[in-house]
């Protein structure tokens, strides 16, 4: 089988009751994982697997049996050893008993021609059945599918996350930044004219070609802040800190300032650090501790947590405690019993 392999158990063999299916084959393409999206898979999933392919191709084929929909996630390796996890994207496979599916390889951010190493996890939110993925093959494409996935790779949006404050990756076009495709032929072809004696043609050109990359990143900035406006006057959200301005506004009006709010999360410290900047003086923390007891908890991006008969726990508190006020992106603030 050429560059194939079998997957057997080293990806994916779960135990799980026998479903029968009608043959599916899907064409399915890749998207982005917030980093909600990936904490609540991980969260939640029951059975996993993965494993490792390399080869030359632009598309990936899957056979595969599954009773229920089968979260996939793919990177492409940057170095022997590692990738970047801002790199990882998703797919889901679908219930099937002898299914098929193509991934598109060239939506994978980085993802250029030649031969490359991929990561693959599987993700089933089933114990008992059976699900197997049990060939994997890179597919060749042709000329045409790289010139489509470079025109189509200059098209791709900006992926602005919290780090965007500090850094934009910039566009890639077949692994190689777009700064770096314009810019080399640029200042080459505005040497020559310098060294012609045409420096406005030269000045011109450099002009020109600024420009236009200028206007494509524009474009983005233009559709991020359309996407942030509307979302905040539809909702009173902003994009990744979702309610954090609401709810540090709540706090600030209806808490003491000698307050201690611990943030209980399945995410990042993002979170409580949005909320330390703009609730301030109140403490906020990300970790309790038995020193300085928290008089609050916020839940938020918490996938298990409970509250019965006034006992709530989260993470690793279980305590006292009656609700305050509930927020748009549904976290919830809880007061603490302290005795």
């Amino acid at each position: 089988m050429p560059l194939s392999a079998r997957i057997g158990a080293a990806f994916l063999l779960f135990i799980l009751s026998p479903i029968s299916f009608a043959q599916a084959k899907t064409v399915v393409s890749v998207h982005p994982i917030s980093p909600e999206e990936h904490a609540a898979l991980l969260a939640t999933y029951k059975s996993s697997s993965e494993g490792k392919i390399g080869g030359e191709g632009t598309a990936l084929r899957l056979r595969y049996t599954t009773p229920t929909p089968l979260r996939s996630l793919i990177v492409k390796f940057a170095t022997e050893q590692g990738f970047d996890p801002a790199d990882l994207v998703g797919f889901t496979m679908p219930a099937a008993s002898d299914g098929e599916v193509i991934v598109d390889l060239t939506g994978l951010p980085g993802w250029s021609p030649g031969t490359a190493q991929y990561l693959l996890s599987f993700y089933s939110s089933e114990l008992e059945g059976a699900a197997q993925v049990t060939e994997v093959e890179i597919m060749k494409g042709s000329p045409m599918d790289t010139a489509r996935a470079a025109l189509s790779q200059f098209m791709q949006p900006e992926d602005f996350k919290v780090s965007s404050y500090h850094m934009l990756r910039g566009y890639r076009i077949l692994g190689v930044p777009l700064i770096l495709i314009i810019g080399i032929p640029g200042i080459i072809l505005t040497g020559a004219l310098f060294w012609r004696r045409k420096p406005v043609l030269a000045l011109m050109i450099l002009l020109i070609a600024n420009l236009l990359y200028s206007t494509r990143v524009s474009a983005d900035l233009l559709r991020f802040s359309a996407e942030h406006l509307g979302e905040w006057y539809a909702k009173g959200t902003y994009d990744q800190a979702g309610s954090m301005h609401e709810i540090a506004t709540w706090v600030r009006r209806n808490l003491p300032s000698t307050s201690h709010i611990f943030v209980c999360h399945d995410s990042t410290d993002y979170y409580s650090k949005v909320l330390r900047m703009f609730a301030y003086p109140i403490r906020v923390t990300a970790t309790p501790t038995i020193a300085l007891p928290p008089t609050h908890v916020l839940i938020t991006r918490k996938l298990s947590w409970s509250i019965e008969e006034g006992i709530l726990s989260c993470g690793p508190l279980k305590v006292a405690a009656e609700e305050r006020a509930r927020f748009s992106d549904g976290s919830v603030l809880f007061a603490l019993n302290i005795p």
